[in-house]
């Protein structure tokens, strides 16, 4: 499928900014894609997953406002679309990610339990793509919500060669 032009447009919620994925239109792509690629200059291009989502419009992209921050997007701002498609060899072994408070003046002294947040990460992020640089909202519990940068990645690509060899690899 080739690109598609959008605009981008704010996340309708709180509760889907923090799902860390772009929100399409179900009309917009088939209901098989999980995954997009934006380009919004020449050499500018981003991964994001998606959900469908009703509420918004059709040609439009819902963005999170931590997802507009990184891929420097604007409210209304043209952009190239197309879906992406990770080869299915390829895994994610290592994410290594920064955290803050989302907002600078809601910090809290509570202790953050760094085990069960990797967990958490897990459990509401998996199957989703990444890149170094991204930036996401992580909701923990009941704790502040958090900003997250993904710093480094690890993975592994499974090689046909005759045989399957594992190679090691950074992203």
């Amino acid at each position: 499928m080739s690109s598609m032009r959008m605009k981008a447009a704010k996340c309708p919620s709180d509760e889907l900014a923090i799902t860390n994925c772009a929100l399409i239109n179900p009309d917009d792509f088939p209901s098989d894609v999980k995954h997009i690629e934006v380009a919004t200059g020449p050499s500018q291009h981003f991964l994001f997953s998606i959900k469908f989502f009703n509420g918004v419009e059709r040609g439009t992209v819902g963005f999170s406002a931590p997802q507009r921050k990184w891929a420097i997007l604007s409210i209304g701002q043209v952009i190239d679309v197309k879906p992406f498609n990770p080869r299915s060899a390829e895994c994610l072994c290592s994410i290594t990610l920064e955290a803050d408070f989302m907002l600078k003046k809601t910090t809290s002294l509570d202790p953050y339990d760094s085990d069960q947040m990797a967990r958490d990460f897990l459990i509401q992020f998996s199957n989703q793509v990444f890149t170094a640089g991204q930036q996401l909202a992580f909701s923990f519990q009941d704790k502040k919500v958090l900003s997250l940068v993904v710093k480094n990645l690890e993975g592994k690509i499974a090689l046909l060669l005759g045989l399957f060899k594992d190679r090691q690899i950074s992203f």
